[in-house]
């Protein structure tokens, strides 16, 4: 078994050649019988950490040396079937030989379908001739492997890769003089361009003063090996020329494209973002490691390169796992894939990196390390500029959209929702280019997007931009992110918890607002109401009322066991839920249900403790005895407060003949018998959408004035609409309507 592993990749790629050739959607089956090799195969075998003793090298040479054949034999069979001629009769040996009639899958095949099909052959190019000839040109003292390992490179034009990668890349990998070492934040499409074109400037510099030595050019094509490698590629597009014409040599050009872009995408995951002194030696935590069985046994241990750097001469039988190295976190065709999205490979390597930072990186290439942080922060720095004014905000953080930079600096941005919905941050995009992370057509009106109108919560500055808000008068808190952990819980009703996290890093806040609430780990993100006062100061200690919905991801993991202890990312303040300025005349009327009353109880707190006198009538709705809470707490605040409180609970569905005394039936019924002067109140709305819908209408056919209507609608993942059904959706998501 220790040998036949290494013969997958010749099998696999004598078998994907015949089945592609069978023409129409067989074409297809290259691209999917890699898929389910390379990913699945690596997901669900286990690691590969043998180090097995061999003595048949003789056999494990040959599974490299037959790479050779079965790339000119796969290329010629290609071309010759796309072809309308024959030159070489190689159709009818195929169709009496082998039962494959390819002039038959010539005429059954579209143009996907080819393009599938050499892309598969472009993978065999780069994997089983770059990578075979990786393993061949190291070993300098052997003229037939160079030889082989050269005419491997031809087939992706590649001339460069066998001067610069043994001379050059592993003398400075992990250093900024490197080509092919991608620097931290570097996108993988700029670093094909840049590792190509670095690779054969590189090359070409190291063949030229190697020939000044002995006074040759290094335009001679007898003695320089670029010329006589090109000359290599210049060869095979010759013989598919002959085979094909002009299209023969565009197949082929697209599969050596495919191929060379793969070698550089695999150059940027096996470095990526690491550093090194010059001076110092290459040690195996310079290199990314992975030890899936199937990447191994498949790619000839390529993937065990932190030992490949180490020790470059060992042949790859010899290449041991290194578990203790650097380590991707999945196979390589699965960090091939993932390197496709540049967003979401930066942010998959972000944790990883800071833990090589900490646990790999020596005390100077901790200074390096933070060198490039701050060079990678300069690369994403892009300037938002608010129209109108002298305003400018600095945005350097990766898919940071516009709203949470403009927070961070305490601007007044108008915002509630955050997931899209509740449209309060639009804005129009005066200047540049942003990505959106949702589709805002389903929120905005057709005139919004004709003018040109974005939502500052789903935008992304790809470039400097100018916008045009209506900045609130007075500035906010500035946005925090810090981490949390939860150090207390208690049941405050059968299906609301209060939870108290401290927090890493104090934050200000409004009374009102809300925090958003991270476990990484479960891919989730939750957004709560704060419900305690700040009382002028920032808070090291943030408390939430939690409600249990059911089906819901975070409740139900919350209230199935005591999450004392527990840590996640915490970031806020957020929302625009906050007690207004009014005259001493003007009434506050407060209407909530259910965990609505974390925020309503915290701005009453606050202006209580700020010594307010206006009168305040909060009507506070729930179904039974058994949901109503915090009732003491506010009896006791009607108590300090200077002026009036009166505070009335409203059960709707409370049986009858309890011994409830209170007031029944819906929360907005409390209202109209309530003595308000409602032309100049102001009304805090709070809790599910049915109820504020309900109230607020009721508030309006009472008088009080639309712009004094302030609501923080609780959604919970039933109440998604197509704008936001992308999002982390939350248990309970504030928005402002």
């Amino acid at each position: 078994m220790k040998y036949l592993k290494f013969t997958l990749f010749p099998i696999a790629s004598l078998v994907i050649t015949f089945m592609m050739l069978q023409g129409g959607n067989w074409m297809y089956s290259g691209l999917a019988t890699l898929l389910v090799l390379l990913v699945f195969g690596d997901a669900l075998l286990p690691e590969d950490l043998s180090e097995e003793h061999y003595e048949a090298t003789g056999f494990l040479n040959l599974m490299l040396y037959v790479q050779l054949p079965i790339l000119l034999l796969a290329t010629t069979l290609a071309v010759s079937t796309a072809s309308t001629g024959d030159i070489l009769s190689i159709k009818p040996v195929m169709l009496d030989t082998f039962g494959l009639d390819l002039e038959r899958t010539r005429e059954i095949s579209n143009s996907l379908q080819w393009l599938a099909a050499l892309m598969a052959f472009g993978f065999m190019y780069g994997a089983g001739g770059t990578n075979v000839a990786h393993e061949l040109i190291h070993r300098t003292y052997s003229a037939r492997d160079l030889v082989i390992g050269r005419w491997l490179l031809a087939f992706t034009g590649d001339a460069s890769f066998s001067i610069e990668h043994v001379y050059g890349h592993h003398k400075n990998l992990a250093t900024p003089k490197d080509p092919a070492t991608a620097q931290r934040g570097d996108s993988v499409y700029r670093f094909i361009v840049k590792s190509t074109v670095g690779s054969y400037e590189s090359a070409w510099g190291l063949e030229r003063e190697r020939l000044k030595k002995f006074g040759y050019s290094v335009w001679n094509p007898v003695s320089s090996r670029m010329i006589r490698g090109n000359l290599m590629t210049l060869s095979i597009a010759a013989w598919c020329f002959y085979l094909g014409g002009w299209m023969g040599v565009g197949m082929f050009v697209l599969m050596g494209f495919v191929g060379k872009s793969l070698l550089e995408i695999v150059n940027y995951m096996e470095h990526y973002g690491l550093v090194r002194r010059p001076e110092d030696k290459v040690e195996p935590r310079h290199s990314w490691n992975s030890n899936k069985w199937m990447s191994t046994s498949f790619l000839y241990a390529l993937p065990r390169h932190s030992h490949h750097h180490a020790e470059a001469d060992k042949e790859y039988w010899h290449l041991r796992a290194y578990p203790h190295a650097p380590m991707m976190p999945y196979g390589y065709l699965s960090m091939i894939l993932i390197a496709l999205f540049p967003p979401i490979f930066r942010r998959m390597m972000e944790p990883l990196l800071a833990d090589w930072d900490n646990r790999f990186a020596t005390p100077a290439e901790k200074t390096l390390a933070q060198q490039a942080n701050r060079a990678k922060n300069d690369k994403q720095r892009r300037m938002i500029r608010i129209a109108s004014t002298d305003i400018e905000v600095e945005h350097n953080r990766e898919r940071e959209v516009i709203l949470n930079t403009a927070l961070k600096q305490g601007l007044g941005f108008p915002h509630n929702c955050r997931v899209g919905s509740c449209t309060q941050c639009k804005c129009k995009l005066k200047s540049g280019r942003v990505m959106e992370l949702t589709d805002s057509s389903y929120v905005l009106s057709a005139e919004d997007l004709a003018s040109g109108m974005i939502l500052a919560c789903q935008s992304v500055p790809l470039t400097d931009v100018e916008i045009e808000v209506q900045l609130s008068s007075t500035n906010g808190c500035k946005l925090v992110d810090t981490r949390g952990e939860i150090t207390a819980t208690r049941l405050l009703t059968h299906d609301i918890m209060e939870i108290k996290v401290a927090l890493d890093e104090p934050m200000e806040y409004r009374a009102g607002q809300f925090a958003e609430i991270r476990l990484n780990e479960f891919s989730l993100s939750r957004n709560y109401s704060i419900a305690v006062a700040p009382r002028g100061k920032p808070q090291s200690e943030l408390v939430f009322h939690v409600r249990k919905v059911p089906g819901g991801r975070f409740t139900e993991w919350l209230f199935q066991a005591s999450r004392v202890g527990t840590r996640f990312d915490v970031s806020g303040p957020f929302g625009e839920f906050y007690l207004r300025e009014a005259d001493a005349e003007s009434d506050i009327v407060c209407i909530a249900g259910g965990s609505g009353m974390a925020p309503v109880k915290a701005l009453l707190e606050q202006a209580a403790w700020t010594g307010i006198t206006r009168t305040v009538h909060y009507a506070f709705g729930a179904r039974t005895q058994s949901d109503l809470y915090c009732t003491n707490e506010m009896v006791a605040l009607g108590r300090e407060w200077r002026g009036t409180l009166n505070f009335t609970p409203v059960l709707s569905a409370e049986p009858t003949g309890s011994d409830w005394q209170g007031q029944r039936g819906m929360v907005t019924q409390a209202l109209t018998e309530k003595s308000v002067h409602w032309s100049n109140a102001q009304a805090y709305l709070c809790g599910p959408p049915a109820m504020i819908e309900a109230a607020t209408q009721c508030l309006l056919q009472l008088g009080v004035k639309p712009d004094m209507i302030f609501a923080d609608a609780f959604l919970d993942s039933s109440h998604t609409n197509p704008a936001s059904e992308k999002q982390n959706l939350t248990d309970s998501v504030c928005s402002v309507v």
